[in-house]
């Protein structure tokens, strides 16, 4: 009976340590994608069909758009779809260049978001 206590206080000792590893990895993630140097974005009713920056479309939130493109020094802006809702997961088109890109000007469907 000694053994069978000991045996399950190890578990229950592994057990707290796994998951608060698992905690503190996940707090610090959360923290990482948080912590960035936040631009500020103009937005525009019009779209941008050029200029494309590799890895596009990439999908996140209205907030991790601008995070992921405020860590990027070749952003600078995003398009994104207008029915998309700011927390909703939708498709983000990262730009390198939008003064001498094609612009298609109001454009029903998107929002261009200019780092300003």
């Amino acid at each position: 009976m000694k053994y069978t206590s000991a045996v399950i206080l190890l578990v229950v000792i592994a057990i707290t340590a796994i998951v608060g590893s698992t905690i503190e990895r996940a707090s610090t993630r959360a923290l990482s994608t948080s912590n960035y140097n936040s631009p500020a974005y103009m937005v525009q009713d019009y779209t941008v069909v050029e200029s494309d920056l590799a890895g596009n479309p990439a999908v996140g939130t209205l907030d991790h758009c601008k995070a992921t493109c405020g860590n990027n020094l070749n952003c600078v802006g995003f398009t994104r779809r207008k029915r998309v809702d700011d927390i909703a997961v939708g498709e983000c088109w990262y730009k390198s260049n939008i003064a001498d890109a094609h612009v298609v000007n109001f454009d029903p469907d998107w929002h261009t978001y200019v780092k300003v």
